[in-house]
């Protein structure tokens, strides 16, 4: 039987930025201790709902609250029983309701074609289910307020979105099914969507995600090869695109976002973001972009000491004068391993000129990270191998970085200033890569 025991530590995460995906610089987290069976958060809210994610004890298992919601000013209490969890008090209803809608999502969701050549009937299926999901704003009163409403505005967004992510995937006929209804879509769902005050305030990132994949599937240039054009130039073009069809704070949010899974892009620099918020309200913002500019392409990272596979304390100073590749990695990755193998070779063609391959391993475990070393799979004894000891992710370069995805890979040149990092490492075999480390080094600064 699965059960807490007195001294038991219990992690609750939240999110300031509810639109924005759970990297560690977004996180808001605090900690419980289990006494006489329970525990207890005493928290104020961000909006109305928020989402979370609770970490029991490693013991339980998998037993765990990875898709939780809260509702500001109502109680909520959590218990064990038949190795499960089970909720109550005022905090349960949204839970339940988040259950419910959840249900019914995933028992038509089910159904979609997602390689594209069956729009009609996907078509037909994301109707029913949002028909479905609105029908239940009658089943009780409270389903009426404005912290329910965002739960079903949160579902139905993901629904659209989906229509536009397969279209935007297969290309061919999903697309041109998709120019043919857009029209039809905009003014049915995505048009109210706008308009709703609450759209700024819905604890997800898909309101995110449909706008970006409308206009990859929709409004995206067909440009000629004749036409190839530049990050900044391609990033410009969806601006202006989110400038004309958006306004007010719907606007700026999107913005936000957009510069946030962007913030790791050399082309990203304190100038060029100041160049496309100007004239936009982020005065909720203001907080995100400090903590993107402090690590622009350009900036001087600041002092950092890490741990060495012998347990001593290593400062990144130390490698000052040498051309870094940072690459943030973890046991059990798999993007990580195929960036190695396109990793490795590249610095290998740098041997005896000033660049570093430091590998920075998010392992809490010794013994796991250094058998990992030795199995050749994430990277090699032969390179510089640090960790952020039993701080994991929650060291602080990993906190000041931004290190959310893995593998993160950054470089930082001869001077201690942050280059950014490279595009497309997978799909490019570590061109982009070897061209920066190339430019770093050519660099006289």
């Amino acid at each position: 039987m699965k059960e807490l025991k007195d001294g038991d530590s219990i992690k609750l995460v939240r999110y300031q930025y509810q639109f924005l995906s759970a990297g560690l610089e977004n996180q808001i987290i605090a900690y419980a201790i289990v006494k006489n069976n329970s525990f207890s958060f005493d928290i104020e809210l961000i909006g109305n709902i928020e989402r979370c994610r609770l970490y029991l004890p490693e013991r339980l298992g998998a037993l765990g609250w990875d898709d939780g919601i809260l509702e500001s000013g109502c109680d909520l209490s959590l218990a064990i029983k038949n190795n499960q969890l089970v909720f109550s008090k005022k905090g349960a209803a949204i839970v339940n309701y988040h259950n419910l809608l959840d249900s019914i999502y995933n028992s038509n969701v089910a159904g979609i074609n997602w390689q594209g050549g069956m729009m009609e009937k996907n078509m037909e299926i994301i109707k029913k289910t949002i028909q479905a999901i609105q029908a239940t704003d009658g089943q009780n009163p409270r389903y009426m307020t404005q912290a329910f409403s965002a739960v079903r505005l949160q579902k139905t967004i993901g629904l659209v979105s989906i229509l536009y992510s397969i279209a935007y995937i297969n290309k061919g006929a999903a697309q041109e099914y998709m120019r043919k209804i857009d029209t039809d879509l905009y003014d049915r769902y995505i048009k109210p969507l706008s308009s709703n005050k609450d759209l700024v305030n819905i604890p997800s990132a898909s309101w995110i995600s449909l706008v970006a994949s409308r206009y990859g599937s929709i409004f995206k240039r067909n440009h000629n090869k004749s036409e190839r054009l530049t990050k900044v130039e391609k990033d410009n073009e969806y601006i202006a695109y989110l400038k004309d069809n958006f306004k007010g704070q719907i606007l700026s949010q999107l913005i936000a976002a957009f510069i946030y899974y962007n913030r790791q892009a050399d082309t990203f620099t304190t100038n060029y973001i100041t160049s496309i918020t100007k004239d936009i309200d982020f005065s909720r913002y203001q907080n995100l972009l400090k903590g993107i500019q402090k690590f622009s392409p350009g900036t001087v990272i600041p002092e950092f000491t890490l741990t060495d596979t012998s347990g001593n304390e290593v400062p990144l100073s130390q490698f000052k004068g040498n051309v870094l590749v940072l690459d943030f990695w973890f046991t059990g990755c798999g993007a990580c391993a195929i960036a190695y193998k396109i990793l490795d070779p590249i610095i290998k063609g740098f041997e005896g000129q000033p660049v570093k391959l430091i590998s920075i391993s998010r392992d809490s475990k010794l013994h796991l990270w250094l058998k990992s070393i030795h199995g050749g799979l994430y990277t090699d004894p032969k390179h510089i191998n640090l960790s952020g000891g039993k701080q994991g992710d929650s060291h602080p370069l990993f906190r000041y970085l931004q290190v959310s995805g893995y593998p993160t890979i950054i470089i930082i040149d001869k001077n201690g200033k942050i280059i950014g990092s490279p595009r497309k490492l997978v799909s490019d075999q570590g061109s982009d890569l070897k061209n920066k480390i190339e430019k770093a080094l050519n660099n006289n600064l």
